[in-house]
C-alpha cells in the first residue's frame, strides 16, 4: 500500500445520486495532496446517471464505476417490515461482496452516501488493523437504546463508516459468511448493520467518535445521555454536550430525517453548505459587506488595539468595522481615528456619552453588512469566528445565531473573587437544529437559561430592522430586553456550541461593577416590558409559562440588588430616591417574593398543566359523546319514520287482502273444505 493513495468505496442507486455526490464533493474539497480513488458501486443506474460521478475526476481524483444488480443478487434475502427502523435499500447488501469486487486492494474505506467529510482522510485511512476485519466507530444509539443486537456483541458499531481489511476478509471468506448470516437472520430491523456486528464481533478496532458522528440520533435522544456517557463508551474527556457536537470529522445523517428532506434537523446546515457549494442556488448579495461589526468604545485605550486586531485578523475578510466613541475621556478617540485612516473598511463616529445601547442602535443605522455582530471594545475573537458564523447563517437561511464564549481574567485576584464567569458563557446542553424563536426560548428557559451577552449573538440586519429589535437606552443591563426580543422574534434561529468569543473580566467594567440603583432601575424597566409580552401571549400556554419564569428570574435578581443597596445604606429604603419608577420596583419585589410560593407558581407547575390537560380532554370527550348522541337521535328518528311507513303499508295490504277474500272463491272453497271434513268423519 502506498501512503499517497486513499481508496474509497461507496454504494448508490437512483435514490442516492444527489446525496452521494454531495458526500464526494465534501471529500474532494477537504483533501490534501494524496490521490483519492473512488469506487462507486451502482445498482441499476443508467450510464447517464453514472456520468454525474465521473465529473469529479481531475488531478488527484479518480472515479471508477462498478455495476452490480442488487435486486437480482440478493432477491429474497431481506423482508421489509412496517415496524422496521431500516432506512436503507437492498443495495446496502452490496457491502457484503466488497472484498471480492476489489481483489487488487488490501484495504478500502467504505462510506455511506448520507454523510459529509470535513477533513482529509489519509490519517483515518492509514489506521492499523492489528489482525481485525475492520476499524469502525461505536453506534451511539447503544448509549441510550438497548436491543438484543447491540447488547449481545462486545462493541456494537455503525456500518456506515468502515475501514475494511480486505485481505483478511478474503482469507476467511467473510463475504460468504455475511450472506449466509443474513439469510439465516429473521430480523429485518436493519439492512446490514446487525449482520456485520454478528460476524465481526471481537475482530474490530474502535475508531474515535469523530469519524462517524451520528448527529441526528444524539440530538433526538438528548435527554437520555450526558457527556459522561460518551466518555464512558468512547474513552473521551468531554465536559459538555456542546463539546461532543464540535468534535466531528465525518457527520453521518443515519436517520430517516435526511438533511435534504428535513433541512432544519441537527447539523443539517453543515450538509447544506456542501450541497450549495456543489450545486449553487444561493442568490447574489445586495449588501456591500457580509458582516458589519459594531463596536461602541468608552475609555478602552488599554485594550482597544488588541480588540481591533482580533477583528482584522479574522479568516473572513468581507466585513466592515463601525467604531463609535461614546464620549471617552482617555486616548480611545485617537486610536479609533488611527485605525479609520489606515483601513478603508473601518469607519469612525464620535458622540457624547450615551451608553452602549444607544451606540449599538446608532451602529445598526450605519451598517452596510448583511449580518450584524456587536463587539465589546475590550474582548477578543477566535480567528475563524466570522467565517463559521457567516457560513452557518447563509446555509441555514437564519435570522440569528447564538454561540458561546470563554472568560479570561485580567488578574488572579479577579479570578478568585469572581469564579462564576468561568462557566457563565457555556451551555451544558446542546441545541443543534434550527428552531422557531419562541420554541427555542421555551427550551432555554426550562433548561440551561439564556446568555444575554450580545457579543455571543449574530443576527441578520434586515431581521433586526423589520422586527424593530433595538436596545433600550438604559445605562446598563440593556442586553436583557434586547436578547429576549432577538430570540422570540426569530423565525429561524440556531445555537452553536463553539466558544468563538473571549470575554475579558477586568476592573472598572460593567461586568464587575457594584450593584447600584441604576441596575435596579434597568431590571425594573425590563421586567415591566416583558410583562407586557406576557399579557400579549397569555393564551399560548407553553410560551406564556416560559415568559412568566423569565419575569420571575429578573425580579429575583432585582431583589438581590435591592437588598444589597438596602444593607449598604444601613437599612435606608431607597425607593424614595427612585420615585419615578418606585411602583414598578415594588411590583417586581412582590413578584420575586410571591414567585417562591405556590400561589404565584401554580401556573407553572406540572400538576396544574396536567389538570388543565385532563379538563380539556374531558371537554373533548363530552363533545364527542354529544356528537354521538345527536347521531343516535337522528338514527332513531329515521328508524321510527321507517316503522310508521311499514305499519301504514301493512294496514293497506291487510285491507286489500280482506277485499280480495270477499270477492273471490276463497269463502266458497272454505265451505267445501268444511263439508268434505264432515263426510269423511261420518264414513269413519
Amino acid at each position: 500500500m502506498e501512503n499517497s493513495e486513499v481508496n474509497i468505496c461507496m454504494i448508490t442507486d437512483d435514490n442516492y445520486i444527489m446525496p452521494t455526490s454531495v458526500a464526494i464533493h465534501s471529500m474532494v474539497v477537504n483533501k490534501s495532496k494524496e490521490q483519492y480513488n473512488f469506487y462507486i458501486i451502482t445498482s441499476n443506474l443508467s450510464e447517464e446517471s453514472e456520468k454525474q460521478f465521473k465529473k469529479f475526476e481531475k488531478d488527484g481524483v479518480a472515479v471508477n464505476i462498478i455495476r452490480e444488480n442488487a435486486e437480482e443478487r440478493f432477491r429474497g434475502l431481506h423482508y421489509f417490515s412496517a415496524n422496521s427502523i431500516c432506512v436503507a435499500s437492498i443495495s446496502a447488501l452490496l457491502k457484503f461482496i466488497i472484498p471480492n469486487l476489489f481483489p487488487q486492494l488490501d484495504r478500502i474505506l467504505y462510506l455511506d452516501g448520507d454523510l459529509i467529510v470535513k477533513t482529509d482522510l489519509e490519517e483515518l485511512y492509514l489506521t492499523e488493523f492489528e489482525d481485525n476485519y475492520a476499524a469502525v466507530v461505536i453506534d451511539t444509539s447503544k448509549i441510550y437504546w438497548k436491543s438484543k443486537f447491540n447488547s449481545s456483541v462486545q462493541n456494537y458499531f455503525n456500518s456506515g463508516v468502515m475501514l475494511l481489511n480486505l485481505k483478511k476478509m478474503r482469507e476467511d471468506n467473510i463475504s460468504k459468511v455475511l450472506i449466509e448470516t443474513k439469510r439465516n437472520l429473521s430480523d429485518s430491523s436493519l439492512m446490514d448493520q446487525n449482520v456485520f456486528n454478528i460476524v465481526f464481533d471481537g475482530k474490530i478496532k474502535m475508531l474515535p467518535l469523530k469519524y462517524n458522528f451520528q448527529a441526528l440520533g444524539l440530538e433526538r435522544a438528548g435527554s437520555k445521555w450526558e457527556a459522561e456517557d460518551i466518555n464512558k463508551f468512547c474513552g473521551t474527556e468531554f465536559k459538555t454536550k456542546g463539546e461532543v457536537f464540535l468534535d466531528n470529522a465525518i457527520i453521518h445523517y443515519s436517520s430517516k430525517d435526511k438533511p435534504w428532506k428535513e433541512p432544519d434537523t441537527a447539523l443539517a446546515y453543515e450538509w447544506t453548505h456542501y450541497c450549495n457549494s456543489l450545486y449553487g442556488g444561493k442568490p447574489s448579495r445586495k449588501e456591500k459587506y457580509g458582516i458589519s461589526v459594531i463596536m461602541p468604545c468608552y475609555n478602552s485605550e488599554a485594550y482597544l488595539r488588541d480588540t481591533v486586531n482580533t477583528v482584522l485578523n479574522q479568516s473572513f475578510k468581507d466585513f466592515e468595522l463601525i467604531m463609535i466613541d461614546d464620549g471617552s475621556t482617555d486616548g480611545t478617540a485617537d486610536i479609533i481615528k488611527e485605525f479609520a485612516e489606515k483601513y478603508n473598511n473601518i469607519s469612525a463616529y464620535y458622540s457624547k456619552n450615551h451608553g452602549q445601547g444607544y451606540e449599538r442602535n446608532f451602529g445598526i443605522t450605519k451598517a452596510n453588512g448583511k449580518y450584524i455582530h456587536f463587539m465589546d471594545s475590550d474582548d477578543l475573537l477566535e480567528p475563524c469566528c466570522y467565517e463559521k458564523l457567516y457560513a452557518c447563517a447563509e446555509d441555514g437561511n437564519l435570522d440569528c445565531i447564538l454561540f458561546e464564549g470563554k472568560a479570561f481574567y485580567e488578574t488572579k485576584e479577579l479570578e478568585n473573587s469572581m469564579p462564576q464567569y468561568k462557566t457563565s458563557y457555556t451551555r451544558r446542553e446542546v441545541f443543534p437544529r434550527i428552531y422557531n424563536g419562541k420554541d427555542l426560548f421555551i427550551i432555554l428557559r426550562s433548561t440551561v437559561g439564556i446568555i444575554v451577552q450580545p457579543g455571543m449573538q449574530f443576527a441578520r440586519r434586515d431581521f433586526l430592522i423589520n422586527k424593530n429589535i433595538r436596545f433600550p437606552e438604559l445605562t446598563m443591563m440593556e442586553d436583557n430586553l434586547y436578547t429576549y426580543k432577538l430570540i422570540t422574534r426569530a423565525q429561524r434561529i440556531t445555537v452553536l456550541p463553539n466558544s468563538f468569543y473571549k470575554r475579558r473580566v477586568r476592573e472598572n467594567s460593567t461586568m464587575t461593577a457594584g450593584r447600584d440603583k441604576e441596575a435596579v432601575k434597568a431590571l425594573a424597566y425590563t421586567a415591566v416590558e416583558i410583562i407586557k409580552e406576557y399579557n400579549e401571549n397569555k393564551d399560548c400556554y407553553d410560551f406564556a409559562t416560559a415568559i412568566f419564569k423569565h419575569i420571575v428570574v429578573i425580579c429575583k435578581i432585582l431583589r438581590l440588588y435591592y437588598n444589597d443597596i438596602y444593607i449598604e445604606e444601613g437599612g435606608k429604603d431607597c425607593l424614595k430616591e427612585l420615585s419615578n419608577i418606585s411602583d414598578s420596583i415594588t411590583f417586581c419585589l412582590f413578584i420575586a417574593a410571591a414567585g417562591e410560593r405556590s400561589a404565584m407558581c401554580r401556573y407553572t407547575t406540572v400538576e396544574y398543566k396536567n389538570l388543565t390537560d385532563k379538563l380539556n380532554k374531558a371537554y373533548k370527550e363530552k363533545s364527542e359523546i354529544n356528537t354521538k348522541l345527536q347521531k343516535t337521535y337522528k338514527e332513531k328518528s329515521e328508524i321510527n319514520a321507517k316503522l310508521q311507513k311499514t305499519y301504514k303499508e301493512k294496514s293497506a295490504k291487510t285491507a286489500q287482502i280482506k277485499k280480495l277474500e270477499k270477492w273471490s272463491l276463497y269463502p266458497f272453497l272454505k265451505k267445501i273444505k268444511r263439508f268434505l271434513k264432515k263426510i269423511l268423519k261420518l264414513k269413519k
